[in-house]
């Protein structure tokens, strides 16, 4: 029995790994490179029609459940990227219940967040990059959101 998918699990998953060694060196061009993996589609199609052409009506032909797993990958991995607007260039402290917190001086070349979360801390919020001072949300609240685009952020609480 013959089954089709096989060659495309094993191109998406070079492809999958070429992206993950990618958001290690580069994010920006990891960013461009998973826009195509909707390509998979693709080459699944094309495999199925090159299959079929070449069976005889007496050969089974089965998927290989491999590349429904694969999807399925690719598709939680763009739910993710869609929901945390690439959470390879964030710093996430959430819900730690410590006094002080000391963010000196993080610089970035890209496009970075920063979100924190912090318990009962109240701290000065001063936040400014390339001379700008950019807002905070939540007035009193516990909880700084910060888009910044090639600056540096300080954040010092004192208790």
């Amino acid at each position: 029995m013959k089954k089709t998918g096989t060659l495309t699990l094993a191109l998406s998953l070079i492809y999958y790994g070429i992206w993950l060694a990618f958001t290690n060196i580069n994010n920006d061009m990891a960013k461009k490179l998973f826009i195509f993996w909707p390509a998979v589609f693709i080459l699944l199609g094309m495999e199925v029609l090159v299959n079929f052409r070449e069976i005889n009506s007496a050969k089974k032909v089965g998927f290989n459940v491999g590349i429904i797993f694969m999807i399925l990958l690719f598709f939680i991995t763009s739910l993710i990227y869609q929901k945390y607007n690439n959470p390879f260039d964030s710093i996430i402290i959430d819900n730690n219940p410590f006094k002080n917190i000391n963010i000196n001086t993080w610089d970035k070349n890209t496009d970075a967040n920063l979100i924190c979360n912090i318990g009962q801390c109240s701290f000065n919020e001063e936040i400014i990059n390339r001379g700008n001072l950019i807002k905070t949300i939540g007035n009193g609240s516990n909880k700084i959101k910060v888009n910044l685009n090639m600056g540096s952020i300080k954040v010092n609480s004192q208790e």
